[in-house]
């Protein structure tokens, strides 16, 4: 009895360190996760500010100059000036899409709903946004989720050959639900997973998640589309593990 005592606390102290060793891996993942989301979002914001503070100051600048030649003489010059136009415009759609949505004091609904409007990508695919409960969100959290519901929007255009996607939010005790779905092809996530094929925007989407200490679980169900839902816890989303 005592040497099967002695290997029971043995077993024991082997499994709790397993356990413990395990918790030191999932922390450092998360600590590594949460500083390479920092550093993207640190330099999303550099480049925002380059874009808006200097290059479209120039391009401003050059269009006010051929604007202000002869017309009859300089006919190939002044045909530049819509090309101008065209790239100041998607300078400051860049400048905005890549800044943080805290800086327009918007949602993350409100703001996706912008980002839709904005760069015209509700011409191929109909939009369905819906708030149905305002929930409190830290700015950090209000970005993240933000990062996420556009990169369902872009992998929705590029991937699906959807022509609807409906987005809702609302609270369910103390988390965030978002649900997504549209009339696409879909995806086996199984298969993604088990060949580990994962595209850049799923694991972008993953990373945000994780970072904010929520779920995301795709519905593989037989019927068609694409369906994701998403919970997001509204406090503490930070990790806080030993």
């Amino acid at each position: 009895m005592i040497i099967a005592f002695l290997l029971a606390l043995i077993v024991s102290y082997f499994f709790y360190q397993l356990y413990r060793q395990q918790q030191v891996l999932n922390k450092f993942k998360h600590e590594k996760n949460k500083s390479e989301i920092i550093s993207s979002e640190l330099e999303r914001n550099e480049i925002s500010v380059e874009l808006h503070n200097d290059i479209s100051p120039y391009l401003a600048s050059v269009k006010m100059r051929l604007s202000m030649m002869d017309d009859k003489r300089n006919e190939i010059l002044n045909g530049c000036i819509p090309v101008i136009d065209l790239c100041i415009d998607r300078i400051r759609v860049m400048s905005k899409r890549m800044a943080p949505l805290s800086e327009y004091e918007q949602s993350f609904m409100s703001g996706l709903q912008r980002f839709v409007d904005k760069t015209g990508l509700d011409k191929g695919i109909e939009f369905q946004l819906q708030e149905r409960e305002r929930v409190e969100l830290s700015d950090d959290q209000i970005n993240q989720v933000y990062r996420i519901l556009q990169e369902i929007v872009l992998n929705t255009i590029k991937h699906s050959n959807a022509s609807q996607l409906k987005i809702e939010s609302s609270k369910d005790g103390n988390y965030l639900l978002i649900r997504t779905s549209d009339n696409g092809i879909g995806f086996d996530m199984d298969k993604i997973k088990a060949t580990q094929s994962y595209g850049l925007g799923l694991l972008k989407m993953q990373s945000r998640v994780d970072y904010l200490n929520g779920m995301l679980v795709k519905d593989n169900s037989s019927i068609g589309g694409t369906r994701y839902n998403i919970r997001i816890p509204l406090q503490n989303h930070l990790y806080e593990g030993n």
